[in-house]
């Protein structure tokens, strides 16, 4: 992996006969594949690399090296005093799976997964693994419901933990774990409700820390007995 440098991604010295293979060389500030001016050693060998989104040119000069099966895109400049380009190159998006977070795999379809020297990938890495964390059969990165909780990956919290699937009041601490759940300081078995950290007890819509009868529903905060909250000072 050559990722995110600020200049170069590999700079060839004029007379190197270097074997670069199966790199992936992406969102490096400069050129990414740098034959620093010169057509460089015949002998060199260049191939299954994935150059791609390099702020500079992608290849640049070394127009005399051997070199195929490489996937050159999205740079500022895709090629620069190369050559004539092999029809086994590309020119095509690799489809990372994440590179935003540092995820090079490559997606399911990806024209590079097959267009190697030997038919496999070209860059560093292959596709998903066919890991399968539930054993439903279903690798996960096409299985809807990673853990099998009955809840899709997409509205689960926990997506890796069939135990938990939603976390009321975001401590990181799932619901069926979490003793309280909306983090009101009331333990759920003590809450009358349990999801809502404005009420805790009697249910009248009025917060609990504000609420004149916190045990009594008076949703009118009327006060006809002195603050004694018996039934009279409820609201009809």
């Amino acid at each position: 992996m050559i990722v995110e440098n600020g200049g170069r991604g590999i700079l060839v010295s004029g007379g190197a006969s270097p074997r670069i293979r199966y790199n992936t060389i992406d969102l490096n500030g400069g050129n990414g594949l740098d034959f620093n001016g010169s057509d460089n050693d015949a002998d060199s060998l260049i191939e299954n690399n994935l150059i791609t989104r390099n702020g500079g040119r992608g290849w640049i000069y070394g127009g005399a090296v051997t070199r195929g099966y490489n996937n050159v895109w999205g740079n500022g400049t895709d090629y620069y005093g190369a050559g004539t380009i092999p029809d086994s190159h590309l020119s095509s998006d690799p489809r990372y799976v994440d590179p935003d977070n540092r995820n090079w795999l490559l997606r399911t379809g990806s024209p590079s997964l097959t267009a190697g020297s030997d038919g496999g990938q070209i860059g560093r890495y292959g596709g998903l693994p066919d890991f399968d964390f539930d054993f439903d059969g279903i690798p996960d990165f096409i299985d809807p419901d990673d853990d099998n909780d009955g809840v899709s990956d997409e509205e689960d919290l926990f997506p890796l933990d069939p135990n938990e699937w939603i976390d009321t009041d975001g401590d990181g601490i799932g619901n069926n774990a979490d003793r309280d759940d909306d983090n009101d300081g009331v333990r759920d078995g003590q809450d009358a409700f349990p999801l809502d950290p404005n009420e805790s007890a009697d249910g009248d819509g009025v917060g609990d820390n504000t609420d004149n009868c916190p045990d009594v529903p008076n949703p009118s905060q009327a006060d006809t007995d002195g603050g004694r909250c018996s039934e009279v000072n409820q609201a009809e």
